[in-house]
């Protein structure tokens, strides 16, 4: 971070990401939506493994809001864990989000 600095928007934080990931089309795909044992549909999510989801945001306030929101959403795939990565302003965090 100290080379791209941290107040740069989203995007480009996002799409550079992306870059070393091997771009966006390495980590796209869709994820089952279960409701119990039912699957209800499809969700197209950014994933780092067959395991493990990727969300970046750049929230400033509701952290904890955003946080459950997220849970919330795992909890309803087959995921174990989602790698979240919040950029708000100087304050860049990397969280672990597991069921």
């Amino acid at each position: 971070m100290s080379d791209w600095g941290a107040f740069l928007d989203i995007n480009l934080y996002r799409e550079a990401l992306f870059h070393f990931f091997g771009g966006e089309e390495q980590l796209l795909f869709p994820v089952d939506i279960l409701v119990g044992e039912r699957m209800v549909g499809h969700q197209k999510m950014h994933l780092i493994d067959g395991e493990t989801g990727l969300h970046i945001s750049s929230t400033l306030r509701n952290i904890e809001s955003y946080r459950k929101q997220l849970l919330r959403m795992l909890s309803h795939t087959n995921l174990k864990q989602i790698q979240w990565v919040n950029f708000a302003r100087n304050e860049i965090k990397l969280v672990t989000l597991k069921k």
